[in-house]
């Protein structure tokens, strides 16, 4: 079984790397979900669905030529499930690092599971 959450965010750390404006990763109703909440946070420029190979084509964003984001750490795993509460998320909470979460209201970042008040698991961390 592919860790489809995992390849996502190791195309998307890849093609930062090598400055792609443009990275293809196969479709993932769950990559979907995690696509949408990167252009609402201004990570990815916006991505296109390619229905006869089965792929999206994923825009990374820049500024001055300079990519928004410079790593991705993949946190939880399917063999390790890492789950924060909004004690310990209040705790390291910090202005250099963007945390993702799954929660029961879908995908947050580390400041607004703070303002709603919600732990949840830790998907990734962006720096």
């Amino acid at each position: 079984m592919i860790d489809v959450i995992s390849n996502f965010l190791s195309s998307l750390k890849n093609g930062v790397n090598l400055k792609k404006s443009m990275i293809e990763i196969p479709k993932s109703r769950r990559v979907k979900i995690l696509i949408f909440f990167l252009i609402r946070q201004g990570y990815l420029v916006g991505f296109y669905e390619n229905h006869e190979s089965g792929v999206y084509r994923v825009f990374i964003n820049y500024e001055k030529g300079h990519p928004i984001f410079w790593g991705i750490f993949r946190i939880s795993k399917p063999s390790r499930h890492v789950y924060i509460s909004i004690k310990t998320l209040k705790y390291i909470h910090n202005q250099y690092f963007f945390f993702v979460l799954s929660t029961n209201v879908g995908y947050l970042s580390n400041t607004q599971a703070l303002y709603k008040n919600i732990g949840g698991e830790l998907i990734c961390l962006f720096y």
